[in-house]
């Protein structure tokens, strides 16, 4: 199972953990990378759409990515042809999944079905 969380520390940033299941309790099998996160704004041409963190584990192909979406013409975004489960915490619209499979690229659909780039126009 993957989780996202931020510690008290540093609560700007958002971290991912494999964790699995023993009994009543969890354990952490691997923790992967963070990314930074910034309050929602008001995007302007030539900003990044998201902030995206891809993390392998397991010494595998084993995969969870997390997305943070600062535009609000970003409706989904998929992962090797995975929709990513879409979060709205504090604020923020986070996307997550998970998977096996290679580096790929991530992309993002705005309410149409329309194609966006990474780059706001």
């Amino acid at each position: 199972t993957a989780v996202i969380y931020t510690n008290k520390e540093e609560k700007s940033n958002l971290q991912n953990a494999i964790v699995r299941k023993r009994g009543i309790f969890y354990d952490v099998i691997e923790t992967n990378g963070s990314v930074h996160i910034e309050k929602p704004k008001q995007l302007e041409s030539g900003q990044l759409r998201t902030q995206v963190l891809i993390s392998w584990y397991d010494k595998s192909d084993k995969y969870v990515i997390m997305a943070v979406a600062y535009d609000e013409d970003v409706s989904t975004i998929t992962y090797l042809n995975q929709e990513l489960i879409q979060l709205n915490v504090n604020g923020y619209r986070l996307f997550l999944g998970y998977g096996i499979g290679e580096y790929d690229e991530m992309h993002m659909f705005d309410k149409n079905g329309n194609c966006l780039e990474q780059i706001k126009e």
